[in-house]
């Protein structure tokens, strides 16, 4: 998934062993889009259903998160 605005560009890309659905949320005026410090006008969302969590068995997934300011690149890896 591509965010772009003003600022750069964002890539965000999982890697999970169940499929996940991605989709854009427009929060409009709704609460969940009043940042801090500016308006959150967009939410990436990722939903997947029917995943299993057994105790004992290790269930790991990977987020991975590319910016790309207009004059340079920074990586960042998200794990859990």
């Amino acid at each position: 998934m591509r965010l772009t605005g003003p600022e750069g560009q964002l890539d965000v890309a999982i890697d999970t062993p169940w499929h996940a659905d991605a989709q854009v949320r427009a929060t409009g005026d709704a609460p969940d889009g009043k940042g801090a410090r500016q308006p959150i006008p967009l939410h990436l969302v990722y939903e997947a259903h029917d995943v299993r969590v057994a105790p004992g068995q290790p269930l790991t997934w990977q987020m991975t998160l590319t910016l790309a300011p207009a004059a340079a690149r920074a990586y960042r890896t998200l794990q859990n």
